[in-house]
């Protein structure tokens, strides 16, 4: 066996902003945990957006809990079980806990919350997506858009959500893998952004090739300045390094 360069972990530089914007509060939420070298190596590197949706503060708790919920879980369950099972496990049981809190106390029924996540580990990105916040990847100057939004078609219904955790018992989620290349780019993002910034705008942006958190803090003034009407988060990743690949002689 022969080693394509030398030996190297994945390595990743991260940065994300969150207003509130012109609502009454922040119902957004937005984490990412890149954990010890053995983490990354056995679980990978997370990033995480919600968007909450409800009455009260429950659609705030529906993002937080559910976003610092799956993060526990998903490092807490055995490495055995794969990133897609492990992922699924976990935002599982937030989506019971989210489904339960909403039954119990009046005040939180309904709410509700979108999520948006990729877990990097090795040479490979894995998606996981329920509801209407959306991941892109930026490489190659090109953007891609690799989730699915989960709101109705007709006009009058474009911002109603029939996927997001807390609306079903059964949890219905997107999961996709790709593999990561040097260099590649990733925003995740609320609709407060994506709502009022085309693809086109998007794509300017992540071709500056300013610092991820520079790169988060454009995307949020962006979007104000466009007049967005919602809670306003982006969250860029952007992939340094990668660990060699093997070849066969």
């Amino acid at each position: 066996m022969i080693h394509a360069g030398a030996i190297h972990e994945l390595q990743t530089r991260i940065g994300f902003l969150s207003e509130q914007g012109r609502r009454d509060v922040n119902e957004d939420y937005v984490a990412s945990h890149t954990g010890d070298a053995r983490q990354r190596a056995v679980k990978g590197i997370v990033a995480a957006v919600a968007d909450g949706v409800g009455g009260a503060s429950g659609g705030r708790q529906a993002a937080e809990v559910t976003v610092r919920g799956f993060l526990d879980g998903y490092y807490g369950l055995p490495e055995t079980l794969g990133v897609e099972r492990a992922a699924g496990r976990a935002l599982d049981a937030m989506n019971r806990w989210v489904c339960a809190q909403g039954r119990q106390d009046p005040a939180l029924q309904h709410m509700a919350t979108t999520f948006s996540a990729i877990v990097l580990r090795g040479r490979q990105a894995h998606t996981i997506h329920v509801g209407d916040s959306r991941i892109y990847r930026f490489r190659d100057d090109r953007l891609t858009r690799l989730t699915t939004d989960h709101t109705h078609s007709h006009p009058d219904l474009r911002h109603v959500l029939y996927r997001a955790v807390g609306i079903e018992d059964a949890l219905r989620v997107d999961y996709a893998t790709d593999s990561l290349k040097l260099h590649d780019r990733f925003i995740l993002c609320s609709d407060g952004v994506h709502g009022v910034l085309s693809d086109r705008a998007l794509q300017a942006i992540m071709a500056e090739r300013t610092s991820p958190q520079e790169s988060a803090e454009r995307l949020v003034r962006a979007a104000l300045d466009a007049s967005s009407q919602d809670n306003v988060t982006a969250l860029v990743v952007d992939i340094v390094g990668l660990p060699a690949v093997e070849e066969a002689e």
